[in-house]
């Protein structure tokens, strides 16, 4: 999906001021985590605007994967700001700023103003976590560490047009288990801090050494100055995976070199890297879901035409591992953002497979809505259990301490469901819409 690069300046944007001091953004996050209050992220941004923000930027994005020209914030009461946000909420205000800069969209001088930022501050934090990522990605070829790259990393810089139109929070690297003690002692001789999120099977947080406060810079977009972390992975095991005691194979064989002699680095190929994408994606609906749906139509377009994915294959692969059903939302919601994208007979397949929890969640959900979930949502905790035997265990997971932590996020963990709880912030079935009382509790 890689463009040529045009030969032109950047975007003439500067790095104006964040939303507030250091001090101020880490009290609104702690105040979020907390009482889970919207107003504590965005004060006095109305929040009925955020939904119909999110809605236009989704048909903007429909329009432009169709080949044709979008047009955003064309609405007389359109809310530059709520625009913003739903812009960082569904990971795409760089990717429309791109689209912008090649003349694929119509938006408002304000608009354009506004995209220009996410593009300028997305190109920024790209470079600077490719900056920090080299001396870490050389280390480890020297201590015979071999690095898969997952996700964000690997896809930003394979099938988006540019690495900084495609954001992502955390650098994903998958190593051999036998190789974890080597790729610690590395990350420890250049002074990246770990933290206390140690999973089984290995799953480790660490922050670079010019990130020594975990500061945020912005709620308003992707800041170039906002933390970025390295996420030390010893198998593809996301949430939704473990929660269902399944696994993707750790294979050597489906992954393919993608980095340079200096700093080698491989990455999941095909049909693995489509499964991991959708699967990520199905696990995660409230969080970038409008990204995700972006990154899977250009991974699917790119990789078909070049030959590099076979329905077939993929489809044999989840068969075989027994994920079919947990690619379904995702799938699904990809083809109803672009018909025709996804192979008919596994969207079947992968529906006939999924939990009646799971189409009830889907029945209300849609590439763009909701945008933002301020609820925590028991059926969505629910929706990938299969049996009541595996209800009753997730049940049970959501109150007892999940031996797959350490007590220090296991601690966390409980504290934030148990103030989720106090503040109303708990419902049975999905997270409701957003209403401008939120900003007002």
């Amino acid at each position: 999906m890689r463009e040529p690069q045009p030969d032109r300046p950047d975007t003439n944007v500067g790095p104006d001021s964040p939303d507030g001091s250091p001090e101020e953004m880490n009290r609104r996050e702690q105040e979020w985590k907390a009482r889970k209050d919207v107003s504590a992220l965005w004060p006095g941004l109305r929040m009925s605007l955020l939904q119909p923000a999110a809605d236009d930027i989704g048909r903007a994005v429909a329009c432009v994967l169709r080949g044709e020209r979008g047009t955003l914030g064309a609405h007389a009461d359109h809310d530059r700001r709520a625009l913003g946000v739903a812009a960082l909420l569904s990971g795409t205000g760089p990717l429309l700023g791109y689209w912008l800069e090649r003349g694929r969209l119509d938006v408002p001088g304000d608009v354009a103003t506004l995209l220009a930022e996410h593009l300028w501050h997305g190109r920024r934090r790209a470079e600077r976590i490719a900056s920090g990522m080299q001396p870490v990605l050389r280390g480890f070829a020297a201590a015979g560490v071999s690095p898969v790259a997952l996700k964000g990393f690997h896809t930003a810089r394979a099938y988006f047009p540019e690495p900084g139109t495609r954001p992502y929070g955390d650098v994903d690297l998958l190593v051999r288990p036998e190789e974890i003690p080597r790729a610690i002692e590395v990350l420890s001789d250049l002074r990246f801090a770990p933290d206390d999120d140690l999973w089984i099977p290995y799953k480790r947080n660490w922050s670079p050494p010019d990130d020594p406060d975990s500061r945020n810079a912005s709620f308003e977009r992707w800041d170039a100055r906002t933390r970025w972390k390295l996420e030390l992975h010893s198998g593809v095991q996301f949430n939704s995976l473990y929660e269902s005691g399944l696994a993707l194979p750790l294979d050597w064989g489906m992954t393919g070199e993608v980095g340079d002699n200096d700093a080698p680095l491989r990455a999941l190929a095909q049909p693995l890297l489509l499964a991991a994408l959708a699967i990520h994606a199905s696990g995660e609906l409230y969080s970038m879901r409008l990204l995700r749906l972006i990154e899977q139509v250009f991974v699917i377009r790119s990789d078909l035409e070049a030959g590099r994915l076979e329905w077939l294959a993929l489809e044999e692969l989840l068969v075989r591992t027994r994920t079919v059903r947990l690619v379904y939302p995702s799938l699904a919601l990809v083809e109803q953002l672009v018909p025709g994208t996804v192979d008919e007979r596994l969207l079947a397949r992968a529906r006939k497979a999924s939990t009646r929890r799971v189409l009830e969640i889907m029945a209300g959900l849609t590439p763009s809505a909701p945008i933002f979930a301020s609820h925590l949502s028991i059926k969505e905790r629910l929706m990938w259990s299969d049996s009541p035997m595996r209800t009753a265990r997730r049940l049970l997971a959501l109150v007892m301490p999940a031996p797959n932590h350490s007590w220090s996020m296991q601690l966390r963990i409980y504290h934030q469901r148990f103030t989720r709880l106090l503040a109303g912030k708990v419902t049975l079935g999905a997270p409701p819409a957003l209403r401008d009382d939120d900003d007002e509790q």
